[in-house]
């Protein structure tokens, strides 16, 4: 074996020895090559180190969108299939399992959910898994090696039974937990049922099987592998597991065994699962007639709003930015909070001269006292506090911290860039400090919000707390489809700033291979949407170009749209450098969504391993440039297929919406702040004290901290003194007996201890400052 082997296996070893799923059903076989395979297994002990949290909101946010729904169907792959009209599912919730997807090019509908458990069916199906869209995509935790997520795949937390070898375990939490059942269709009912269907009816659920003469079997691990080179008779379609394909022995009894205990705990809840399959030998359930379901039923109503107007917490929002007025964050967080009453909201943002602005149901007062805005936060009495630090502005910044230390809310961190990073590059005497109070606001905090996968991974792994992704969305009503281009002039737009750490240089770039196009007889021009504090700035660097004009008027957010829309191509740009990666690597354009969804070309620009480049790279008819040294060239290949514009735009718009829907992000939101509001109060911490003496350790340190302040406010505060004055009291009795010099003597020992209190308790201060 060769080194390099051995320590990939050494390394896989120690991966598995720490997760939950170590039996070999739930890892990687021999066909995933090794170091695949220890990447992959990595992916999924960050998972389940971090990420389980995520499956909670979204699947229960899964489970407001489908309230109203009574029934769903769940799908096996039995070959009965053949003989069952599916085209009477096409308004119904539907469970679709494994390879159900080969019989999907005969339906004109999309099944609801589509769930694999099986390693061997993960692994040998994985492009067409991956690939698959249209149903939301359910898959354990233990398959993050083989199958990449996207923004239609929850990982669930599947383990294996509890009640192993005599028995079977049906959750009724699948938010929390599932468990292995012999069948994927035990699982189906084990998520269905927590999703709320009252009713439950199987389909293709044959539960018989013939085992071809061809039949290979290995017994490399206690489930017997099976491969055959035949056609399949026990599925709907000769393919399923024909040759190339692996799957277990079925154990048909066990199988039972597991729909027996389903059956006892639904019956027992009055949320019965009956069998609606068309034969097979299926006999636990109470068997019904399939055709006769619908009879004279309807459409199945329409998904529910999950976010509705009395149900949102009351949040206190601190940033410096305020919500909407034109910037990239205000308009993210106003998106977000869309459905919120204005009421449920109160913004404490930074203005002019050091002052807080504070906005609620539509009033807004200013302040300098962090006093104030204290009084009216309690006032206000918010269910949870929601705070993105940027260190940027000193004065908000440690108002922020102190109003964390002393309000009882609790606290939800939201991060849409890598501000600690930026510091240490632009204000390094500060640096230092802006990690440590980050690394203990991440100690009051119930949830953390990031804006992509990208920074949740990052930030996870750095600071060793989860973070879930939450970026900007779209309506597909904001956005209608494009009739045709502009003939004549090209018109490339880019809206946004100039910043020196994100992407003026590469705009720069943009617009002098621009003039470079034009000098070839190309009418092309680049306008630039940003504020005029951008256009002032820069307005040397961009001096003699006759191709670029910028744009500072303000625009309503209907004419914001319009622009883009009427643009030939609209222009995403990120610099290369050191300091910008640094910044915005792990961030998500707020922008993306929006430039996807008008239907322009969309051009992007910048590293490829930049989260936003990332995303736009996989979204179709998108182009990428991913080196700044062809630019020119890359652009001049991409204005050449100019016909193919108008398709890849309306592709890519098509796209967006799947991708980035408001609704879906909302309703995330809601769930995380409703779930952070039913965190239990928080004791408000060093209640008086200034935020500047108040940073306990780091990392690890974050525990000794808590004693650290505990230790400091007993040698600083009143209780310091009473060893001192056990002391003086002591020597009373020698000034009752007018022995003055032992008096003196014993009064110089109370001096001493207080003195001694008073360097502890100093230097107790200091410590992590």
């Amino acid at each position: 074996m060769h080194h390099d082997d051995e320590a990939l296996l050494k390394e896989r070893d120690e991966i598995i020895k720490a997760l939950p799923t170590r039996s070999p059903i739930y890892l990687p076989t021999e066909k995933i090559p090794l170091a695949d395979q220890v990447e992959g297994l990595q992916q999924v002990k960050h998972y389940y180190d971090f990420g389980l949290q995520e499956t909670r909101d979204r699947l229960r946010v899964l489970r407001n969108r489908f309230k109203g729904h009574r029934r769903a169907f769940i799908i096996g792959n039995g070959p009965s299939l053949n003989d069952t009209d599916l085209s009477l599912l096409k308004d119904e919730v539907t469970f679709c399992v494994n390879g159900f997807f080969l019989k999907m090019p005969e339906l004109d509908w999309t099944p609801t959910f589509h769930v694999v458990e099986d390693h061997l069916v993960a692994e040998d199906r994985a492009s067409s898994i991956n690939s698959l869209t249209g149903p939301i995509k359910l898959y354990p935790v233990y398959l993050r090696y083989c199958i990449e997520p996207d923004h239609n795949t929850i990982f669930f937390n599947h383990r294996p039974r509890i009640s192993y070898p005599d028995g079977f375990d049906f959750s009724t939490n699948a938010d929390e937990i599932t468990y292995t059942g012999c069948t994927v269709t035990f699982t189906c009912m084990q998520l269905a049922h927590w999703l709320g269907f009252e009713e439950l009816y199987l389909i293709g659920v044959d539960a018989s099987y013939s085992m071809p003469q061809d039949l290979e079997k290995k017994d490399s691990y206690g489930t017997s592998v099976l491969d055959m080179k035949s056609d399949d008779p026990n599925h709907f379609d000769p393919n399923y597991f024909g040759k190339g394909y692996r799957w277990h022995d079925p154990q048909v009894d066990k199988m039972v065994e597991a729909y027996e205990e389903a059956r006892r705990v639904t019956d027992s809840l009055g949320r019965p699962i009956r069998n609606a399959t068309v034969g097979g030998q299926l006999e636990v359930f109470e068997r019904v007639d399939f055709n006769s379901l619908f009879e004279g039923s309807s459409a199945v109503p329409g998904f529910e709003r999950a976010l509705k107007s009395d149900d949102p917490p009351k949040v206190c929002v601190l940033d410096m930015v305020p919500l909407g007025e034109g910037t990239a964050t205000g308009e993210l967080k106003s998106s977000l909070f869309k459905p919120w009453p204005d009421t449920q909201i109160l913004a404490v943002s930074a203005t002019g001269g050091d002052k807080f602005r504070l906005t609620t149901g539509g009033i807004e007062s200013e302040t300098r006292d962090v006093e104030d805005v204290l009084a009216q936060i309690d006032s206000f009495a918010p269910d949870v506090l929601l705070y993105r630090p940027t260190g940027e502005k000193a004065y908000f910044h440690d108002a922020a911290n102190s109003i964390i230390k002393r309000t009882k809310a609790p606290v939800v961190s939201w991060i849409m860039d890598n501000w600690l990073d930026r510091a240490k590059t632009e204000v390094p005497d500060r640096a230092a400090r802006l990690e440590r109070d980050f690394r203990w606001l991440l100690g009051q905090t119930v949830r953390n919000i990031s804006i992509s996968p990208q920074m949740s991974r990052a930030f996870e792994t750095r600071f060793g707390v989860s973070f879930v992704d939450v970026a900007n969305g779209i309506e597909r009503e904001d956005w209608p489809a494009r009739e045709k281009l502009a003939e004549g002039r090209l018109v490339l737009r880019y809206a946004g700033g100039l910043s020196p750490y994100m992407g003026l240089e590469t705009v720069l770039k943009t617009a002098r291979a621009v003039e470079k196009i034009r000098e070839k007889g190309v009418d092309v021009v680049l306008e630039i949407k940003t504020r005029p504090f951008w256009a002032e700035r820069w307005a040397a660097a961009f001096e003699g170009m006759a191709g670029t004009v910028f744009i500072t008027d303000d625009m309503s957010i209907k004419d914001y749209r319009r622009w883009l829309r009427e643009a030939d191509a609209c222009l995403i740009a990120y610099n290369f450098d050191v300091l910008s990666r640094s910044y915005v690597q792990y961030s998500l354009a707020n922008k993306l969504p929006e430039v996807l969804a008008s239907g322009a070309k969309v051009i992007a620009i910048g590293p490829d391993d930049f989260a936003t480049i990332q995303a736009a790279a996989k979204v179709p008819g998108v182009s990428t440039i991913t080196d700044p040294d062809t630019i020119e060239a890359e652009l001049s290949r991409i204005i050449s297929a100019r016909g193919t514009w108008l398709d890849d735009g309306e592709v890519s718009r098509k796209t967006a919406f799947a991708i980035f829907s408001l609704e879906e992000r909302q309703a995330r939101f809601l769930e995380i702040l409703r779930d952070a509001a039913q965190s239990p109060q928080r004791q408000p911490d060093d209640a008086g004290q200034s935020v500047s003496s108040l940073h306990p350790g780091t990392g690890q340190g974050l525990q000794r901290g808590g004693a650290v302040n505990r230790l400091r406010r007993f040698y600083g505060g009143r209780r310091g003194i009473l060893p001192g004055a056990a002391v003086l009291l002591a020597s009373l009795p020698a000034l009752i007996a007018d022995d003055v010099i032992e008096f003196i003597l014993l009064l110089g020992m109370p001096a001493g201890l207080a003195m001694t209190f008073a360097v502890i308790g100093n230097w107790f201060s200091q410590i992590d400052q």
